[in-house]
């Protein structure tokens, strides 16, 4: 079949073929504007989720610096407290008190370890009691002087516990240094809390950028 190259299109034809063209162009468009808009949604709902999540994590670290404010005096004086406890010990001959220990561990034994701040009396210039709650497999007992307590692993035997306590005075030394450590972790942790609360919000400011270039797509 054989077509007339010099054919005339009726004008009516090509109004109706110009006027389907651009409905079909402005489809196209349409369907890219709403491709557009849903993946601007979706980072829009993402960055919000995020957003969120930054300004809970500052209010953590807000609280988080406000507790170690806290603490880390109270461990400051712990230390110097133990020092000054450190210094009584070391002036004293443990040897000299094994019956003291041995007549204090005759009362551990008969004490209802699990009732909550019993005082069982003194151990040389320190107060001994429970705790106010108890570990149920690894019993302990308080001991307390000049502002600070420590804890001595309890045992069912005599001997035992007479050991727990003479190994609690010849080792005290190790409490400061417990001490001290723990204090450079709370240092460092707060030091660490300061630099990241003063960092700037990073996914606020492409939040608002995300929703002003999604309210544009809407208005198109």
């Amino acid at each position: 079949m054989c077509y007339r190259l010099d054919m005339k299109i009726n004008p009516a034809n090509k109004n109706n073929i110009n006027f389907q063209a651009i409905i079909i162009s402005e489809s196209i468009v349409r369907k890219k504007i709403l491709k557009n808009l849903a993946e601007k949604e979706n980072e829009v709902r993402t960055l919000t989720v995020l957003s969120l999540k930054e300004k809970e994590n500052k209010e953590q670290l807000k609280t988080e610096i406000e507790e170690l404010e806290r603490e880390i005096p109270s461990m400051q004086a712990k230390i110097k407290n133990t020092i000054e406890n450190e210094t009584y010990i070391n002036g004293i001959d443990l040897t000299t008190y094994k019956e003291t220990f041995l007549n204090f561990s005759e009362r551990l034994i008969k004490a209802d370890w699990f009732e909550a701040n019993l005082e069982l009396g003194n151990l040389l210039e320190f107060t001994c009691y429970t705790p106010k709650m108890q570990h149920e497999k690894k019993p302990y007992f308080l001991v307390y002087r000049n502002g600070t307590h420590y804890p001595i692993e309890l045992g069912e035997t005599l001997q035992g516990n007479v050991t727990r306590i003479m190994n609690f005075f010849k080792t005290f030394n190790k409490f400061n240094e417990r001490f001290n450590n723990r204090l450079l972790e709370m240092q460092t942790k707060k030091s660490q809390a300061e630099i990241e609360i003063k960092e700037p919000l990073k996914y606020e400011s492409l939040l608002e950028t995300a929703i002003a270039e999604r309210d544009y797509i809407k208005s198109q």
